[in-house]
């Protein structure tokens, strides 16, 4: 999960810093996997962005694909 948190907090920074004049677009995430996993991202993502701008979560889209055993 750390590895994700890295990739995330990554691309919103260079998205921000050189999209300061233009539209930013959305970053799309496709969640592969159970409850347990998706839960664990989601808790890492709010963690995250919990002390960022409010704003910062508009440019996140989550699409999930449960997978069953």
């Amino acid at each position: 999960m750390e590895f994700i948190d890295n990739i995330l907090k990554n691309k919103l920074l260079v998205f921000i810093s050189t999209s300061q004049s233009k539209e930013i677009s959305v970053i799309r995430i496709v969640l592969l996997g159970n409850d347990a996993f998706v839960n664990s991202f989601l808790q890492s993502y709010v963690e995250c962005l919990a002390s960022r701008p409010h704003e910062y979560m508009n440019y996140f889209r989550f699409y999930f694909v449960p997978l069953s055993k």
